[in-house]
């Protein structure tokens, strides 16, 4: 997956109809994303045997370019809830850090 989709988010940025910056839920999706490519692409070369000869290098780099878009549209779509899953653990870890920073000390 290109990495300058998670290289180019920002702080802060518009929230999500949960309140979380888009950002964030940006990086979870391309998180799966790149997850998702890279278990196809497994999949893909143990399929084939491992390395691809050099006569398939430019099928290859096609393929690596369907597993991406693949991997994107899935991710896009819910995907496997890898995503979600990132954001519920970053919604928690907030709500337990605002609560402790909230209390007065002991």
């Amino acid at each position: 997956m290109n990495l300058s989709a998670i290289q180019g988010l920002t702080p802060g940025g518009a929230p999500t109809p949960d309140g979380l910056p888009h950002n964030i839920q940006q990086a979870a999706e391309s998180f799966e994303a790149l997850f998702l490519g890279n278990l196809l692409k497994a999949a893909r070369e143990a399929r084939d045997g491992g390395a691809l000869a050099e006569g398939d290098q430019a099928s290859g780099s096609i393929m690596d370019m369907a597993e991406e878009f693949l991997a994107q549209e899935i991710a896009k779509g819910g995907g496997c809830g890898l995503a979600r899953m990132v954001m519920q653990q970053i919604e928690q870890r907030g709500a337990v850090s605002a609560s402790t920073s909230e209390s007065p000390p002991g």
